[in-house]
């Protein structure tokens, strides 16, 4: 099966609601970037607010197949937009979230973004392991449900350049 990724527009709402409310309760234990109850207003603002370019979103899907992945960028108009990737559990394994990611970081890049941030739960050891190869540094602790569980990550510029961070997939035909 072979899977695109897509630029999301406010027209994906019931498509990326479905996406959220079917996640299984192992991916929603480690990834909740619109809280624990998504609701239809929540997706349509984030949609709506990526229109007007205030976010990146992505969505990786077979054709014609449900949303099986979401990757984003949040608030790009700030001096520290943050980054969030989900997938569904059937997809993992395959190099689509590292495909998914590259995708949205390029697209963050084309925008001229000198920063993006991200936050990860200390036990989720393979998302930071790829993070890391995809030019993320730990910065600091952060807390998503108790007292310094995460990770507060970043990638800049100057950071990817010393690391030797560059483009692995160019990717510049998202809507194929």
């Amino acid at each position: 099966m072979e899977f695109r990724i897509r630029p999301l527009t406010v027209n994906h709402c019931a498509r990326l609601l479905e996406f959220y409310t079917t996640l299984s309760p192992d991916v929603t234990a480690l990834f909740q970037p619109f809280g624990p109850h998504v609701t239809e207003d929540t997706i349509r603002r984030h949609l709506a607010e990526t229109d007007a370019d205030k976010h990146i979103s992505l969505g990786l899907r077979a054709e014609d197949g449900p949303i099986a992945g979401h990757g984003f960028i949040l608030f790009t108009e700030t001096d520290r937009p943050v980054f969030g990737i989900g997938l569904r559990e059937g997809v993992h394994g395959r190099g689509l979230g590292r495909r998914l990611m590259q995708a949205v970081l390029d697209e963050g890049d084309a925008r001229g973004l000198l920063m993006i941030t991200l936050t990860v739960l200390r036990v989720n050891t393979k998302a930071r392991s790829l993070y890391e190869k995809m030019g993320f540094v730990v910065k600091g602790q952060a807390t998503f449900r108790d007292a310094n569980d995460s990770w507060y990550m970043e990638r800049s510029r100057a950071d990817g350049e010393m690391a030797g961070w560059r483009r692995q997939v160019p990717n510049r035909s998202l809507a194929g």
